[in-house]
């Protein structure tokens, strides 16, 4: 597999590989960082049984109750009411609360706040609306984020065990912007969050932004300039992970930090690779049953060396396969009207000279000719882009390019797989994002100023973070379509819609949205 590269530079202190057998070059990662964002991402609150022992010493630690033979013993109530348990391993005693808020002043607002936070709401008006002060909703924030975690842990299970034939999934970033929390460095941070979508139910898989709140950006730099990582390349740094004020200038750094853009004043920016990275291993945990996995990829940089580096052996066992998505969209409605109206002139043309024939089958046909044709074969295969035959006002001028090419797929295979390439299940949910979060919105251009204005955005990204994990969580469990379904009942992990009052109330081995 070495012999397969060879050791290049990729830029201004980058170390890179170049691919012998497509010419492409990638910079070279640390493999101890993409294990630490791995570790980052899949963190989730603990899921123990509701009536097990929490001494870590004890060898009942974790485990649930078993009749017969039990392993504790009914020991009275609190005042509260919730219910008292006594081991009788370790003799120690335990409580299961009776419900989730049970420290909670004024519970009943949390729903209220809720239901604000995913309709667009701005946080003061939040406060004038559930009456209660701007330290009350961070608290409720906090508390719905780990909620949102419980839920999405104890489906992950089941996700783990789903067993299908194939899955597409719909891979991509999207940038969100916080305004700046200092008068003398008025700089906006930008980060940037990898989603994942399955293509026909549109559950997201995951949601993750480049950002870890757990460290001070000044602690971790004097860690480095005292073993030395600003002298060293970036991929053999110790934090080779986290994104230090060191590496601030240009060329730096394989992802520098956008123009007009600053580093967060709290918690640490992380590289973007290795949130990428880390992602597409998360995917691989999530879905280890299912026996063909079709990656469509953006062009955003990043994306397809994260996938083949966590599924190189399924690529080559064939199990896997990973197509670039082109869609323009800076396109104006009347712009993709006009394209529309010529790839359908184009197709209903190809119709006519095939009476008889269905549209699928015209649009095979077509695509068989394209990738078919001895100048199409000619070229690398990161350049043999194909144009959809079928497009829609959501994706009028689609083109793919089939990057896992082994050539082992006969030419009507691929055609198939070619056509069922599609963005819209993600490009969905980043429109709701940005419709019904007001903090993650579009900026406000101002004409007087000529500056661009983030009115709603707020100034702590670890929000930011709460927020999308809460919306991903909401979009999947609670938010029906027109089918009255779920993204999670339509792929098979639940029963019915959950309600927000079920995430609020929702307690560890709760398993009653999950499909039987």
């Amino acid at each position: 597999m070495v012999d397969n590269y060879i050791a290049v530079g990729s830029g201004k202190n980058t170390a890179g590989l170049r691919c012998k057998l497509c010419n492409e070059t990638n910079a070279i990662k640390s493999n101890r960082a993409v294990v630490e964002e791995l570790e980052r991402i899949t963190h989730a609150p603990a899921q123990v049984s509701s009536i097990a022992c929490r001494n870590e010493n004890c060898t009942h630690n974790g485990l649930a109750d078993t009749s017969p033979p039990t392993r504790y013993q009914a020991f009275g109530t609190t005042a509260a009411g919730s219910r008292r348990f006594r081991c009788k391993a370790c003799a120690k005693t335990f409580t299961v609360p009776i419900r989730s808020s049970l420290r909670q002043r004024l519970p009943g607002k949390t729903a209220i706040i809720y239901r604000l936070l995913i309709n667009k709401s701005p946080m003061r008006r939040i406060c004038e609306v559930a009456e209660v002060t701007a330290p009350v909703i961070y608290q409720r924030i906090g508390f719905i984020h780990e909620q949102c975690l419980r839920v999405a842990a104890a489906h992950d299970e089941r996700l783990q065990s789903l067993k299908k034939t194939r899955l597409g999934i719909a891979v991509d970033r999207q940038e969100h912007v916080l305004n700046w929390s200092s008068q003398f460095d008025r700089r906006v941070t930008q980060m940037g969050a990898v989603a994942s979508a399955e293509t026909s139910s549109g559950f997201v898989l995951g949601l993750h932004l480049d950002y870890d709140p757990r460290y001070d950006v000044h602690d971790l730099e004097m860690a480095a300039q005292a073993c030395g990582d600003p002298a060293k390349r970036p991929a053999f740094r110790k934090y080779a992970r986290i994104f230090l004020p060191f590496e601030d200038g240009p060329n730096e750094a394989e992802d520098p930090l956008p123009e007009e853009s600053r580093l967060p004043s709290r918690g640490v920016r992380i590289h973007s690779p290795y949130t990428i990275y880390a992602h597409f291993y998360r995917i691989g945990q999530l879905l280890p049953e299912i026996e063909q996995l079709h990656f469509y990829l953006d062009r955003d940089p990043g994306l397809h060396g994260g996938c083949f580096a966590a599924f190189g052996p399924r690529v080559k066992a064939g199990t896997v396969e990973a197509f670039w998505v082109r869609i323009d969209k800076s396109l104006s409605v009347d712009q993709k009207k006009r394209l529309l109206a010529a790839s359908e002139a184009a197709l209903a043309k190809a119709q006519a000279a095939h009476p008889g024939m269905r549209k699928f089958d015209v649009a095979k046909q077509l695509l068989l000719s394209a990738i078919g044709h001895p100048e199409f074969l000619g070229l690398p295969v990161v350049k043999r882009w194909v144009p959809h035959p079928m497009p829609n006002m959501g994706e009028p001028a689609k083109a793919m390019c089939y990057l896992s090419d082994r050539g082992d797929l006969d030419p009507s295979t691929l055609a198939d797989y070619l056509l069922d390439v599609r963005m819209h299940a993600l490009d969905r949910f980043f429109m709701q994002v940005r419709r019904r979060l007001s903090v993650l919105e579009r900026p406000i251009f101002s004409p007087s100023s000529n500056t661009r204005w983030h009115g709603y955005a707020v100034y702590n990204p670890t929000v930011v973070m709460r927020l999308l994990e809460i919306f991903r969580v909401t979009y999947n469990f609670v938010l029906v379509g027109e089918d009255r379904k779920t993204p999670a009942m339509r792929l098979g992990l639940a029963s019915r819609p959950m309600t927000l009052e079920d995430i609020i109330a929702f307690l560890p081995g709760d398993q009653s949205s999950v499909k039987a």
